[in-house]
């Protein structure tokens, strides 16, 4: 006789994810992740909760904030795992997750306006 497959809900399936839970939505691809200072010792293992993806994480972002999506690639962590363990990481004081700031520079109008002037040129 052949083997069924039953699908089996996952233990998250369903539930708000860990970051959503921590900053009451989804975490932006572009909001900036900033380390707070006195987690500098903090090691694999020093508590229950701390694990080599989210040491990675706070020495990836030491030097100066970076965006969701840049930590990923930096990392080679998944964006979904990214915003769980940043999640983690915000319950417990360790980093602040900021909103991203507006383009620098001219704004979209001033920009697309310039788009338009180059492609009437050509």
């Amino acid at each position: 006789m052949g083997r069924h497959l039953i699908h089996a809900p996952s233990r998250t399936e369903g539930a708000p994810s860990r970051a959503a839970d921590a900053t009451g939505g989804a975490l932006d691809l572009a909001a900036l992740v900033s380390v707070m200072s006195g987690t500098e010792g903090l090691e694999p293992g020093a508590g229950p909760w701390v694990g080599p993806r989210h040491t990675t994480l706070l020495d990836a972002c030491r030097g100066a904030p970076l965006p969701l999506a840049e930590l990923a690639v930096i990392t080679g962590l998944s964006v979904t795992a990214v915003r769980a363990l940043i999640g983690d990481l915000l319950r417990r004081g360790c980093v602040t997750v900021d909103p991203p700031g507006p383009p620098t520079g001219r704004d979209g109008a001033c920009a697309l306006s310039e788009v338009v002037d180059a492609l009437r040129a050509l």
